[in-house]
């Protein structure tokens, strides 16, 4: 190889991408092995810096961070939640009493349905015949 290495080669080469070529050319070339230990260089410094920028930050939200206390007030809220949610879900546990005028059975489902059916008039009329003599009624 009688060429330097180009850009993509040498970023290849820090990533561990080392082609034959590259590897014999790197160790006959001095300028191209100072360029990858001047890219190697920089970015150990960059991740030193980035390492000892986190390190800064967490010992900085160490020392922010409050200490602990128990919240008194978190288990009131906490009781009344569930004691809020018990008492709006009790209505949907209890059992209701049974309607009176609703049927029970099919029996007495279809024995309502004969009284309505076999009477002369509908229910909401019914006053109104009071009004007509008994011999027109039949």
């Amino acid at each position: 190889m009688k060429r330097h290495l180009s850009t993509e080669d040498l970023s290849g080469w820090v990533a561990g991408e080392r082609a034959v070529e590259a590897v014999q050319h790197v160790r006959t070339c001095l300028e191209c092995r100072a360029e990858i230990d001047r890219i190697q260089q920089t970015l150990a410094q960059f991740r030193g810096a980035v390492r000892e920028w986190s390190d800064s930050q967490l010992a900085a939200d160490v020392a922010v961070s409050p200490v602990l206390r128990p919240r008194r007030w978190g288990w009131a809220f906490a009781a009344a939640a569930v004691l809020l949610v018990a008492g709006l879900s009790a209505p949907f546990f209890t059992k209701q009493p049974a309607d009176p005028t609703h049927p029970q059975s099919d029996a007495d489902l279809l024995s309502s349905i004969r009284s309505q059916v076999s009477s002369t008039v509908p229910g909401p009329m019914e006053p109104l015949t009071r009004l007509i003599p008994s011999e027109v009624q039949q």
